[in-house]
């Protein structure tokens, strides 16, 4: 199972990178870590480690970072093996990697589309916000993400064609991550099964992966998703008060 960690981890890099990138925010992979170059955008973080690669402790660089960072960092521990409270971080949150085990899941009983236009992926992110009860005003998936082959952005249409839930998936690292699932009526475990139904269908073959908690670690279980290790949130206020 660490070596699907070790993608579940590098994948997750890259969605970032691709998301900020979207944004106009550099970033980087180096070594056993990857970081951006600026302030991440909300939601993401500043830095995920990269089990499995060599290279200098996680630690070095990030110290680096944070001396540019005056307002502080997320650090997006992928194996849960750092002890970061002596930096002066602070545990955000703890979640699990997942993934699914059956190599051909049943027809799901939700119907997904991908979407294809910006306005549409534009009406996507304002239902998945209202969902998550999240602020307007920023634009966390630019347009140009949707041009991507290796995205989909799925979404599950209501009787008036607006999306009453969706996800996304990613294509790389030899896996294919679930993420951002949003549910405005639909009962989670059908999503989580309708997105993996999804990614098999897209990319045949490739291991399912992501990473959640709390009920909706729950809902993947009940959908055929099992725990195969944790990660860890971390948070360092900075020097700025």
């Amino acid at each position: 199972m660490q070596d699907l960690i070790e993608a579940a981890a590098r994948n997750r890099a890259i969605l970032c990178d691709r998301i900020c990138r979207a944004q106009g925010i550099g970033s980087r992979f180096l070594p056993g870590i990857w970081r951006t170059t600026g302030t991440a955008p909300p939601l993401l973080p500043d830095a995920i480690t990269l089990p499995g690669m060599s290279g200098p402790p996680p630690q070095v660089e990030l110290r680096a970072l944070l001396a540019g960072r005056p307002r502080g960092l997320t650090v997006m521990d992928s194996a849960a093996a750092l002890d970061l409270g002596s930096e002066g971080y602070a545990p955000l949150a703890d979640a699990d990697w997942i993934t699914r085990n059956r190599p051909s899941p049943p027809p799901a009983p939700l119907t997904l589309v991908r979407i294809a236009q910006p306005a549409d992926l534009g009406l996507w992110e304002g239902f998945w916000r209202r969902a998550e009860d999240l602020p307007e005003g920023h634009v966390q998936f630019p347009p140009d993400l949707i041009q991507r082959r290796d995205i989909a952005f799925l979404a599950h249409l209501g009787r008036d064609a607006r999306p009453r839930g969706g996800g996304i998936l990613l294509h790389g690292a030899g896996v294919v991550s679930v993420s951002n699932l949003f549910s405005l009526g639909p009962q989670p475990e059908a999503l989580f099964a309708a997105v993996a139904a999804c990614a098999a269908r897209l990319w045949p073959g490739r291991p399912v992966v992501g990473c959640e908690s709390g009920a909706r670690l729950d809902a993947a279980r009940i959908a055929g998703f099992t725990p195969i290790g944790p990660l860890r949130l971390w948070r360092h206020p900075g020097s700025a008060q």
